[in-house]
């Protein structure tokens, strides 16, 4: 069994980022070193160990990654949903891309990298999802 998984790789980029001690000996540490443009510099794998911790605590919370419709159809699956068509509608074409723009509310795909005032908006609409969702931990 590989004892490399989601939960390894999240642990290990918490690491990197508080600079735990060892943090350089993880698989994450060195890919990330590894594989950078040149003349990458550990505050460069910092950013990128950011965004994959962020990627990845998405995803885990990402419902069509934890599941996949195998029928006649999807004999092998449909992919998290990326199989799985809807009439095109603001870019969204598929049922993974419809749960990505949080049903269509935001959809599109962002120019990198983000300038300050993309930073501003994604804030902004993280702030608006937070209180139009809110919720009490009894719920």
């Amino acid at each position: 069994m590989d004892p490399h998984n989601a939960t390894s790789a999240i642990t290990n980029l918490v690491s990197f980022i508080n600079k735990d001690d060892e943090y350089q000996q993880s698989y994450e540490y060195q890919q990330i070193m590894a594989n950078g443009k040149k003349g990458h510099s550990e505050e460069d794998g910092l950013s990128t160990a950011m965004r994959l911790l962020m990627h990845y605590v998405g995803d885990i919370h990402q419902p069509l990654h934890a599941t996949s419709r195998v029928d006649h159809e999807y004999n092998s699956g449909d992919r998290g949903g990326n199989s799985f068509p809807l009439p095109v509608k603001d870019s969204v074409k598929n049922l993974h891309a419809l749960w990505d723009s949080v049903l269509y509310e935001f959809t599109g795909y962002e120019t990198l990298p983000f300038s300050e005032a993309d930073w501003n908006t994604n804030g902004d609409n993280a702030a608006k999802l937070i209180d139009k969702h809110s919720s009490q931990i009894s719920e």
